[in-house]
């Protein structure tokens, strides 16, 4: 590996530092030892662009620092950007705080190039990069100016004079301090991959954002501003070559949502471990949002989320609402969630059904979802069932169990999932309730079916046994075209699920309980039977008021208790004669036509049902 100089490449910009001290407002002196001190921050007043040289001589020379402006999820704030073609080099062989610098009576984190020339650190054995220079530059982040012992101390392992060692350094609670610090965000992505295994060699170069925080008040606060600007505003891009593969299953582990402190403020998760640094989860350290840019097959991956509301959290950490929800990505109810959880400072964490997982090597049942315990949340919330085999369906509903079966609040129970989603269990047990639900036979076989077409009226709805928003339901009046459709379910490995076509107006009514409130609309289709939103349905707003909703409303309640779901989308159908029916009830209900069509924010609803079913642990 030819050398970079990184020390020689450091004295550089350092050297530039000295000829403009003036105008950084820096102070320079030569401490008795002969080494050159240059104060950015403690006593001298520092300031923006003397903290963007401050980073640039961390890294090396090798990357370039500015103040630039935030995006506009992030209030369009000032920002530090930094990008470099030499990732490994600048940051973790020189910007990467690895070293403690501890004597009897200091204490600082030492970065820069002079870890290259102390060599000791773990990380060099794979990164490689050590150097034996003649002098040496080193960044210290402390409130104390540094003394001759430890001047000598950081001259004997990097085997140099100490007249040969020139230290910067700066509080974190200065403005200098501050820029240096959250321009660690392409190394925090870069350090997080190496602890996840992944070979740095890879990397070719790198990009990063983060919003620049106002200075603390203390190092304390300091820290605190400074590690959620990164945790949960900070953006990294990362230019790798190799495979997809690796990447695909290494970049959900990568950004900051993957720890399981993960969502409050560090301050706060500071002190839930009693100051004790070592025991937050190191997985924690990363920017909120990382991409990978293949440059060998051109593909792009982004992992991670901004939490721009953790920023600007106010509410105190003990009313804070910490809620699981088990949906993808891009799942419209969770950003639905999430916005509506910004007037109420819940916190909204997106969690996968594909990473749960259990472990039961502790005398306890643990589930996690990479590094995040679910245990740790107030509540857990499905937001979605994914297909999956049979075997990842049970284990998801057996994980979901577990949690519930250790005092874990979970809305909806996953055994009222297993029952709603189930149409045959779930209209079995509604006329269980006494619950009028129209005619259904179930069978296996097509001589079955063409005898349940006879028995329900030879007109009759053909429904998958697992299924929503009307997809693969059949109209089937004709023998003709029920055997096409028996046989070609069967062929799937389907059972016939037929229910009696119940003649009706076009319409239907959904009511949608969370609790005990409801809510509700009509749908309707001018053209087709099936009157579902998803399908092309229009949406009327309906007065739950009204007395001639009571009755059906009734019945919602009557429904929804008999699956056992408190948040329910129950649908209804009005009979010829004027009578109601129960069609279906939904344990996973959605809600995105009714909030339009009623204008009211239902997700604010759901999410003041979770922290009253939370307090009380009902």
């Amino acid at each position: 590996m030819t050398s970079l100089k990184l020390n020689l490449r450091a004295g550089e910009v350092v050297a530039g530092m000295v000829a403009l001290r003036d105008a950084l407002r820096i102070d320079v002196a030569n401490a008795d030892s002969g080494a050159r001190l240059v104060d950015v921050g403690i006593d001298a007043p520092g300031g923006l662009e003397a903290g963007v040289q401050l980073a640039e001589a961390c890294m090396a020379g090798l990357g370039h620092v500015q103040i630039s402006t935030a995006s506009s999820e992030l209030g369009g704030v000032p920002a530090v950007v930094v990008r470099t073609d030499h990732p490994v080099a600048a940051c973790m062989a020189s910007q990467y705080a690895g070293w403690q610098i501890a004597t009897d009576d200091y204490f600082a984190m030492g970065s820069g190039p002079m870890r290259a020339a102390a060599g000791s650190e773990e990380i060099f054995e794979s990164i490689g990069h050590r150097e034996q220079p003649t002098s040496v530059v080193g960044i210290l982040e402390t409130s104390k100016r540094p003394t001759d012992a430890v001047v000598d101390y950081i001259a004997s392992r990097c085997d140099v004079k100490p007249q040969d060692v020139t230290l910067l350094f700066a509080p974190t609670a200065s403005q200098a301090g501050t820029v240096q610090i959250v321009a660690r965000i392409v190394e925090t992505a870069l350090h997080k991959m190496h602890e996840l295994g992944f070979d740095l060699h890879r990397v070719e170069s790198g990009w990063g954002c983060a919003p620049l925080p106002a200075v603390g008040k203390n190092d304390l606060e300091g820290i605190g501003r400074t590690n959620d600007a990164i945790l949960y505003g900070g953006r990294a891009v990362l230019w790798v070559r190799g495979d997809d593969e690796s990447i695909e299953a290494l970049g959900p582990k990568i950004p900051s949502c993957a720890s399981k402190d993960f969502g409050r403020p560090f301050l706060e998760i500071f002190k839930s471990y009693d100051h004790d640094f070592y025991k937050i989860d190191p997985h924690l350290f990363s920017p909120a949002v990382v991409t990978l840019c293949n440059l060998d097959s051109g593909r792009s991956f982004q992992f991670g989320q901004l939490r721009p509301d953790v920023l600007t959290a106010k509410t105190p950490a003990k009313l804070r609402l910490r809620i699981a929800v088990l949906a993808s990505p891009q799942s419209w109810y969770l950003q639905d969630l999430r916005r509506a959880a910004e007037t109420g400072g819940e916190e909204i964490v997106q969690v996968d059904y594909a990473r749960l997982a259990a472990d039961v090597t502790t005398g306890k049942t643990i589930v996690r979802a990479g590094e995040i315990d679910l245990a740790d949340f107030d509540c857990v919330v499905p937001r979605t069932m994914p297909p999956g085999s049979l075997e990842e369906v049970i284990l998801r509903m057996d994980l979901l169990g577990c949690l519930e079966a250790a005092g874990q609040l979970i809305i909806n129970p996953p055994r009222a999932i297993e029952v709603a989603v189930d149409k045959f269990l779930a209209t079995a047990k509604l006329q269980a309730a006494g619950l009028p639900v129209p005619a259904t036979i179930v069978c296996q076989t097509v001589d079955q079916a063409f005898d349940a077409m006879e028995r329900l009226g030879g007109d009759v709805v053909v429904k998958p046994l697992f299924g929503s928003e009307g997809r693969g339901l059949a109209r089937v009046s004709d023998p003709a075209i029920g055997e096409r459709v028996f046989r070609a379910l069967l062929q799937i490995s389907s059972v016939l699920y037929l229910q009696r076509f119940v003649r009706h107006d076009g319409s239907d009514l959904r009511v949608l309980l969370i609790g005990n409130q409801p809510f509700a609309i009509k749908r309707r289709h001018p053209t087709d039977w099936r009157t579902n939103i998803a399908r092309g349905g229009e949406a009327v707003a309906v007065d739950c008021t009204s007395p001639e909703m009571d009755l059906p409303i009734e019945m919602a309640h009557k429904a929804a208790a008999a699956v056992g779901a408190s948040l329910a989308g129950v649908d209804l159908l009005r009979a010829p004669d004027g009578s109601w029916l129960v069609l279906e009830v939904n344990a996973v209900p959605g809600w995105k036509a009714l909030s339009a069509t009623l204008e009211i924010d239902v997700a604010r609803v759901v999410l003041d049902e979770i922290g009253r079913r939370s307090r009380s642990n009902v």
